[in-house]
């Protein structure tokens, strides 16, 4: 756990994944920056998801929650699991047993606020329609969840190796240190 003096504690991936993450943004390496947000992004589903999932099994298990056939059957086929389908387990584990034991755990995951994550959202959205014309699904908003900040993060990452493939964009720097500050949120 990370104990800094004014920084929340993070589970120890989520925290090392961070801290890796702002030395390389600080250190002026702008590819590097970029990559290090990404892996957090990826640090941070996964740890959600896990848990997310772990908890609706609980929930399954003791019989307070409602089975989700296509969550369930999501989880039967582990093959080539990507990012946003551990997005997809977190959403739809936590619908099926929002109050498990880890107490406001949906309440957070869903709830939409103004701050750094709506500032990282509306920063991520604008660069991907203007440098990667994006015009999908994820629109502008005032207030912005979690939830959908992870997966404008998955849509960016999507989107950008269609148009981009693995090219360093001029952006990179950029894209990763709002990145990072929506994640820190």
């Amino acid at each position: 756990m990370n104990r800094d003096a004014g920084r929340p504690s993070y589970p120890l991936p989520i925290s090392t994944g961070l801290v890796h993450a702002e030395q390389v943004c600080f250190s002026g390496d702008g590819a590097g920056c970029h990559a290090a947000a990404l892996r957090l992004a990826d640090a941070v589903a996964y740890y959600l998801g896990a848990v997310a999932v772990s908890q609706y099994w609980q929930g399954q298990y003791a019989g307070t929650s409602e089975a989700d056939p296509t969550l369930n059957r999501s989880l039967r086929s582990l093959r080539r699991v990507l990012p946003g389908q551990w997005l997809g387990w977190t959403a739809r584990s936590l619908a099926a047993a929002p109050n498990g034991p880890v107490e406001g755990f949906a309440e957070w995951y869903t709830r939409e606020q103004d701050g750094a994550v709506a500032a990282a959202y509306a920063d991520l959205l604008r660069k991907m329609a203007d440098q990667l014309g994006y015009a999908g699904d994820y629109g502008p908003r005032e207030r912005v969840s979690p939830r959908y900040l992870l997966e404008l993060i998955d849509q960016y990452r999507i989107r950008r190796n269609k148009v981009l493939g693995n090219a360093p964009a001029e952006s990179d720097a950029q894209v990763g240190e709002l990145l990072l500050s929506g994640l820190k949120a």
